[in-house]
């Protein structure tokens, strides 16, 4: 097992042991996470893994954008930290309480920005 950190924007948001990932059958280390924003180049949320020792694991870059600049497409929630295609690290997520905070309000900036605003409703 391993310790998987959550730090946004500069604060800590919690952290949860994360189990060893599969990858075509064999078990391999779970990967530290960090979120870059292709519009504006910014870090805008680091996720490292360490091992029982402390060490941190190697770094993965997802390219989520930051909850300032939605992106191109209509269903990206900005400043998201789940991802699609990693269900069982978004369930991890979900199972810490200040991320669940930040992901609750970054889907009501989207309602509020896509949904809300709109005056055809």
């Amino acid at each position: 097992m391993y310790d998987q950190h959550f730090h946004v924007e500069g604060r800590f948001l919690g952290n949860v042991l994360r189990p060893h990932v599969i990858v075509h059958g064999e078990r391999q280390p779970a990967y530290s996470y960090a979120y870059f924003c292709p519009d504006c180049g910014e870090l805008w949320a680091k996720c490292p893994v360490t091992d029982e020792n402390g060490f941190v694991n190697k770094w993965q870059i997802q390219g989520g954008h930051c909850r300032l600049h939605p992106g191109p497409s209509p269903f990206t929630v900005a400043g998201s930290l789940l991802l699609a295609w990693e269900p069982e690290y978004s369930a991890l997520l979900l199972s810490c309480p200040d991320v669940v905070r930040w992901e609750f309000e970054r889907h009501m900036e989207y309602y509020q920005r896509r949904i809300g605003n709109d005056p055809s409703l």
